[in-house]
């Protein structure tokens, strides 16, 4: 069993890295039913350590479904959604700045360029978003 990396969305445009597990697999690694109770998450918590997850599992806000659990990381702007980009594909943006306006579909080398100046008008968004 493993967890999968997906993204989070703010429901205003921002998007974050996230871990989501189906409620099946929250059984598998409890071995009974989620209670809701912290001690669940925490031992969740340790379980995708264990399993190599990004370090901002360890105190990371969640939430929950009708489909599972999950824990919401580091919103996707900068340096971290030209990562996220090129682990997990998507698209790049830019945000308009005083000299020039917004654009879609970056290439890496073009985010790369706008990064090195100024890396927060970088932002990712999800495969059809």
């Amino acid at each position: 069993m493993e967890y999968s990396l997906t993204t989070y969305s703010d429901g205003h445009g921002h998007y974050y890295a996230a871990v989501y597990l189906s409620w099946k697999e929250v059984q598998a690694i409890l071995g009974r039913p989620h209670r809701g109770e912290p001690e669940d998450d925490a031992q969740i918590v340790a379980w995708l350590q264990g399993q190599g997850a990004p370090a901002w599992v360890q105190g990371a806000e969640g939430w929950i479904d009708e489909s599972g659990w999950g824990l919401i990381g580091p919103r996707l702007v900068g340096w971290e959604a030209i990562r996220w980009y090129q682990q997990q594909g998507g698209h790049l943006g830019k945000y308009a700045d005083p000299t020039e306006g917004a654009r879609d579909n970056l290439t890496v080398p073009e985010a790369l360029e706008v990064a090195r100046e100024d890396p927060s008008l970088i932002f990712y968004r999800p495969e059809g978003c």
